[in-house]
Order: C-alpha cells, then structure tokens, then sequence
C-alpha cells in the first residue's frame, strides 16, 4: 500500500504512517481535536507542529468548560505534524522539550 494514501476520518486526512503511529501510541480523536483546536502552531521542517503549551491549555479550559477539559487533560502532552496541505503526517507523545 502506499505511503501516500490517506484515510479520511472526522474531516481530516490522516497518512498510513499517521494512522499506524496513533494506533500504536494510542491516542485518541478527541485529544488530536483539541490539540488541533486550541494548540499552539509552528512551522517545523516543512509542516505545522501543533502542541498544548500553558496558554493553550487555559485557552482550550475556558471554551470547553472544566469537566470536558478535565477528561483529556492528562493526555494532552502530545504534538501533532501536519503537512501544509492538511494532512495529518504523525501524532506522538512529547517526553522532552521541542526545540525549535
């Protein structure tokens, strides 16, 4: 199969690659949602890199409310790459600082 096929799933195109490393890392919809939503974006090496920093996460509080955000605030140290034309590229759990 190739690398470049993509999957559609909830409005986005997700790559292979990104599927299969979601799966693996487990990591749901609903934290890549809000991730994409309310994260912090940079350009890193050709794609956006969106990640939760402090504002973020009081940012993405506020709108959602306290026991919705409380429901995937533990899982949200995580960083999402997206290719300039939309596509989900990789989803992984950050373990240090990104470094820009």
């Amino acid at each position: 199969m190739p690398k470049r096929q993509r999957i559609q799933k909830e409005n986005r195109d997700f790559t292979i690659h990104a599927r299969k490393r979601r799966q693996q890392r487990g990591v749901s919809q609903a934290c890549i949602d809000v991730v994409l939503e309310f994260g912090k974006r940079k350009v890193r090496n050709g794609a956006y890199v969106y990640f939760m920093d402090k504002g973020a996460r009081a940012k993405a509080e506020r709108r959602m409310g306290r026991a919705s955000y409380r429901r995937v605030e533990s899982r949200l140290g995580l960083y999402v790459v997206e290719s300039f034309n939309g596509d989900i590229v990789t989803v992984a759990h950050r373990k240090q600082r990104l470094k820009w």
